[in-house]
């Protein structure tokens, strides 16, 4: 169960960071913030978080990361 709340809290993480990108990379964020959705409904679902699916979690927060060279 902590994957799944540590899977949970990433996919907010992913949302929040999401809401601060700059307009121009708005279109790279509708398409993670989907993906997300789709990672996170799941997760929620079944209750459980496969090892694949918390890396692409982890995946698209480091390329939200790029975003923010100075850090949010």
């Amino acid at each position: 169960m902590r994957a799944v709340n540590e899977a949970v809290e990433l996919c907010e993480e992913i949302y929040e960071m999401i809401d601060d990108l700059p307009e121009r990379a708005e279109e790279f964020g509708d398409s993670v913030k989907a993906k997300t959705l789709d990672i996170h409904k799941t997760i929620e679902d079944r209750e459980v978080v496969t090892p694949m699916q918390m890396q692409a979690l982890q995946n698209m927060r480091a390329g939200l990361e790029k975003w923010f060279p100075n850090g949010r």
